[in-house]
């Protein structure tokens, strides 16, 4: 016997039959397939293969050699320092894909999470892709950042396959992401506070339809899970709760606010101070930007979240539907209304909502804010022009989707806009119920490109530092192929207020 290592065999498919026989016989032999074996099995076995990590690893690993191979079409970049001004103290940690604004979009929840050990010493992580699809894990203890390589790959040629992080009460790690419309997949430390992973199933019903899954921690330390099961157009947020004593998920809604086949709920949340979930959200009739409309709220009655109230307190019948919701503010379609932004409450757990759309003939930043009474309007007067959002999948967006943290009666807003040329603010905003004052500070001297803010809000909660996650990224339409797989580096900083 020879082994041949010199010799490649290139598979010609069907090549003794036409086009259109091949595809007959394809379609023959499928429904063979799904009448001896189920397609059930056959859709559980496609999808084991397909994210299996060592076969995806394997995918990227031939896809950069042929990349490579062509030179004309790949050129890799070399990542560049951001500067930072003086208020702005920061670490370089490591460097990530940057072809689209996966790794920098606002509904990671989280990015970046702290966890606090009972001798209060504080505990950082991070997730984030390296241009290979991997997934990393960094960890900062005593003052320094390391990385660790998981046994993760995804596919990165979507923006949408976004991943997210959390650490329960006991310290242990908890991932998870997905592909649009796809299998969620769920990873958790080995021990705690140590980024090893194994690969878990949450519940499996509900599970195989699956885009922006989000941790919420209580101040219990169990987690909550929200996540969109079904498509844009026609979706469903489904709600689990991870109880931390017994390491187990528990499934709270399979169906907390339904679409009913109509239209998607694109929602924000955050958990106040006694455990309670807020949720606000905007509908969407279909792909494109411009069908969002309406601002709609509710928030759990109490921390165990089996019942939901709306802002005067009133128990609500589950699940929220376009029917039998009243939004707290109409906003009709085609006003470049932005989803999945943020939101926050203040000391006495009113929630406070930051979007954008068209007012007054501008794109403006718009905070909804509830005074137990009613709700109020607050134009932040932060924007000048106009513009127009429209179009599916992953936009180039004028201004990135705001984040909001509030303290001793001031908000923080977060913002990345290309009125300040894409540079990277912080506004504060004083004297909401009178005159408003709005103090700017652009804490970058670069553009960050496509990114978009996101903020430790563990640390926010606990110690009100303001600390970001910030990586550069490059446009690139979820439609286009990704020719040039482009890396920038990855920092986090603390920002002096």
């Amino acid at each position: 016997m020879v082994l041949a290592t010199h010799t490649f065999i290139y598979h010609a498919k069907t090549k003794s039959f036409d086009e259109e026989v091949r595809k007959k016989l394809c379609e023959q032999g499928n429904k063979n397939l799904f009448a001896l074996h189920g397609k059930e099995m056959l859709s559980k076995a496609y999808s084991s293969m397909q994210l299996n990590p060592f076969l995806q690893k394997m995918r990227y690993i031939v896809k950069k050699v042929f990349e490579a191979y062509n030179h004309n079409e790949h050129n890799e970049n070399n990542p560049q320092e951001i500067k930072f001004n003086k208020s702005i103290s920061f670490k370089k940690i490591g460097c990530g894909f940057a072809s689209n604004a996966i790794n920098t979009l606002p509904f990671r929840k989280n990015a970046l999470t702290t966890y606090f050990t009972k001798f209060g010493r504080k505990i950082q992580f991070a997730a984030y892709y390296e241009p290979t699809g991997r997934i990393v894990v960094a960890k900062k203890e005593y003052g320094s950042w390391k990385t660790f390589a998981t046994q993760f790959y995804n596919d990165l040629s979507d923006a949408h396959n976004s991943i997210s992080i959390a650490i329960d009460g006991k310290g242990f790690i908890h991932l998870a992401w997905c592909r649009h419309n796809g299998k969620l997949v769920y990873a958790r430390s080995e021990k705690a506070l140590f980024p090893t992973f194994v690969e878990h199933r949450i519940l499996g019903a509900n599970e195989d339809m699956v885009t922006y899954p989000e941790f919420y921690k209580q101040p219990s330390g169990d987690l909550l899970l929200l996540y969109r099961y079904g498509y844009s157009g026609n979706g469903l947020l489904i709600l689990n709760r991870y109880i931390c004593k017994e390491k187990t998920w528990k499934r709270l809604f399979d169906k907390l606010i339904d679409g009913c086949g109509n239209e998607s709920p694109y929602w924000q949340a955050c958990v106040d101070k006694n455990g309670c979930l807020h949720i606000s959200w905007c509908w969407r009739e279909n792909r494109d930007v411009n069908s969002n409309h309406d601002m709609c709220y509710m928030r759990s009655y109490d921390a165990s979240c089996a019942q939901f109230v709306d802002s005067s307190g009133r128990f609500l019948h589950l699940p929220l539907t376009p029917k039998n919701t009243s939004p707290v503010y109409k906003i009709p379609q085609k006003s470049s209304l932005i989803n999945q932004t943020s939101m926050t409450t203040d000391e006495k757990c009113r929630p406070y909502i930051i979007t954008y759309f068209e007012y007054n003939n501008v794109l403006q930043y718009i905070i909804l804010h509830n005074t137990d009474e009613k709700w109020q309007i607050l134009n932040t007067k932060i924007r000048k022009t106009k513009e127009s959002l429209d179009g599916a999948g992953t936009q180039s967006l004028p201004c990135a989707r705001p984040q909001i943290a509030i303290k001793n009666g001031t908000i923080f807003l977060l913002l990345r806009d290309k009125e300040f040329d894409n540079k990277l603010v912080l506004a504060k905003i004083k004297n909401i119920t009178q005159e408003i004052t709005t103090d700017i500070n652009i804490l970058t001297d670069d553009s960050l490109g496509e990114y978009e803010p996101m903020y430790d809000e563990e640390l926010w909660r606990k110690k009100h530092k303001l600390s970001l996650f910030i990586q550069y990224a490059h446009y690139k339409n979820d439609i286009e192929n990704l020719k040039r797989v482009l890396a920038e580096n990855v920092y986090v900083s603390e920002v002096s207020l």
